[in-house]
């Protein structure tokens, strides 16, 4: 893969980046520690320098969503991009609302979107980031552990969605038919993998 990455990806990385760059619905189910989010990071700054999007919403669990900002951005973006983040506080402090204004100003930044999935069970949560979605060609992301049963490991997956066309019908809708889509989608089952 021809690319000027900031960090150089190991083999699985490019396997991974290779199999998801192109495509509009991809999940990656891949171990803790083995660099998702350095694959999402270069997917990201693909998709953004070929025009394709021109904002991403990275949604993950609460503890961990400042850390993409703090280390993973700056670790792994391509030093071309320039991108400015943004994230998700539900206080109602001027510095926070003028930091949300940020989020609607269309240049030629990319914009990155950082949600902790418990502001999604707020209906001001919800609103900023349906809004965020229906202003922008974005890809949305969304950070989760699993353990699975019988299995002595944990599986962080990184589930991956461009909306290529406007929301409609509203995020749930959309949420929903993605998600369908990403799943009934996958070639293997995941009870032969575990056997």
């Amino acid at each position: 893969m021809d690319y000027k990455f900031k960090t150089e990806p190991y083999e699985h990385q490019l396997t991974a980046l290779g199999a998801s760059h192109k495509k509009e619905n991809f999940a990656l189910f891949m171990e803790m520690g083995t660099g998702k989010s350095k694959v999402l990071i270069d997917n990201i700054a693909m998709l953004y320098d070929r025009g394709k999007i021109n904002a991403a919403l990275i949604v993950a669990p609460k503890g961990v969503y400042h850390n993409w900002e703090r280390q993973e951005l700056p670790i792994h973006m391509p030093e071309h991009v320039l991108y400015q983040t943004i994230t998700w506080s539900p206080a109602e402090t001027k510095k926070q609302q003028a930091e949300l204004k940020k989020l609607f100003i269309h240049n030629e930044d990319l914009v990155i979107f950082l949600m902790n999935i418990e502001a999604f069970s707020t209906k001001k949560g919800y609103k900023i980031a349906e809004k965020f979605l229906l202003s922008h060609s974005a890809l949305m992301a969304k950070v989760h552990w699993t353990f699975i049963h019988n299995a002595s490991f944990l599986i962080q997956t990184f589930l991956i969605f461009r909306p290529i066309t406007p929301l409609r019908t509203g995020m749930r809708s959309w949420w929903t038919e993605t998600l369908e889509h990403t799943v009934s989608s996958m070639s293997w089952d995941i009870g032969d993998w575990m056997n």
